[in-house]
C-alpha cells in the first residue's frame, strides 16, 4: 500500500496493518527512510504500542511476520509478509552478534549469519573441515556447535583456536591434507579463503572426495573491484560440478563477498 504523508498517515498505516496482520503470529518492523522523509520514529513507536494494545505480539529478534515501511518526502510505502519470505527477519536487515571473551575475528559473524540466514542444521554434524582456517574464527564457531574441526592452513592459528579441544590444526595446504587423510570423511566443509574465487572453487571441488554423502558446504566468493554477473554465473556453474547449490547471496556481514550454501551431489 502507498499513503500520502499527511495528517492521516499513521491512522492509515494502522488500519492497513490491523487488516492484514495475523494476530496468531508475532510481528516486527523493517523501516527505511530517505533523508527528507517526514516519518516520525516516535510515532512509529506509538503505532507499535497501539498494535500491541489491540492484541498483536511484538517480537524483535525472531518475528513471524514483518511490517516493511519505506518513506520518502511525500509518500510512505508499506507491505506485510511472512518473515520466511523476507531476505532476513532481522531489524532493518542487520544482524548483530555479541563477541565473547574468546572472540578471534569479525569473520565469525559471517558464518554465524550464514547458519542463521540459511537455516543450516548442524545438530547431526559430527565433524567439519575448515579450509584457509587462519586465524581460526570459523573453526571456533563450528567448535561451539560441538563439532570436531580440522582446521587446514599453513599459517598460524590464534591461541584461542588452538586452546579448543575440538579444533585440530593441520599446518598444510588442502591438497597436502587430502593426500594424507583421504579416508577421513566430513559432514560439513567451510571455506573463507582469501584468493581468486575460481581457484577457491577448484580446491573446494577437489575436497569433495573427503565429504560424506549430502555433506554441507559454506564458502565465500571474494568479489573483485570489477566483476560481473557472468563471472559469478561461471563460478557457480563450476561449483555445481560437485555440489548442489542451495542458495548464493550477499549477506550483511560480507557485502563485498557472495556466500554460497550447497551440499555434495550424490553421485
Amino acid at each position: 500500500a502507498c499513503f500520502y504523508n499527511d495528517e492521516n498517515l499513521y491512522q492509515n498505516i494502522f488500519d492497513f496493518s490491523n487488516k492484514v496482520l495475523d494476530k496468531t503470529a508475532s510481528f516486527s518492523f523493517q523501516i527505511r527512510k530517505t533523508p527528507n522523509s517526514r516519518l516520525d520514529n516516535k510515532c512509529i513507536i506509538d503505532f507499535s504500542d497501539k498494535l500491541q494494545q489491540n492484541g498483536y505480539e511484538l517480537c524483535v529478534k525472531q518475528p513471524q511476520q514483518i511490517i516493511s515501511i519505506f518513506s520518502t518526502q511525500n509518500n510512505t510505502y508499506i507491505g506485510i509478509g511472512n518473515a520466511k519470505q523476507n531476505l532476513t527477519n532481522q531489524k532493518g536487515g542487520m544482524y548483530h552478534f555479541s563477541s565473547s571473551r574468546n572472540f578471534i575475528s569479525r569473520a565469525e559473524y559471517k558464518l554465524l549469519e550464514a547458519v542463521d540466514c540459511f537455516d543450516i542444521d548442524l545438530s547431526k554434524c559430527k565433524n567439519a573441515v575448515d579450509l584457509g582456517a587462519s586465524p581460526g574464527g570459523w573453526s571456533k564457531v563450528l567448535s561451539n556447535y560441538d563439532l570436531e574441526v580440522y582446521a587446514i592452513d599453513p599459517a598460524v592459528l590464534s591461541a584461542n583456536a588452538l586452546n579448543s579441544k575440538n579444533i585440530h590444526h593441520y599446518k598444510m595446504t588442502a591438497q597436502e591434507f587430502l593426500k594424507k587423510h583421504l579416508d577421513t570423511k566430513f559432514d560439513i566443509l567451510v571455506n573463507d579463503m582469501k584468493m581468486d574465487f575460481m581457484e577457491s572453487i577448484q580446491i573446494t571441488n577437489i575436497m569433495s572426495k573427503s565429504l560424506k554423502k549430502d555433506a554441507k558446504v559454506v564458502l565465500t566468493l571474494k568479489l573483485q573491484h570489477s566483476y560481473n554477473l557472468q563471472d559469478i554465473a561461471k563460478a557457480l556453474k563450476k561449483l555445481s560440478e560437485k555440489y548442489e547449490i542451495i542458495t548464493a547471496r550477499q549477506l550483511f556481514h560480507n557485502r563485498s563477498e557472495i556466500t554460497v550454501y550447497a551440499k555434495k551431489l550424490s553421485i
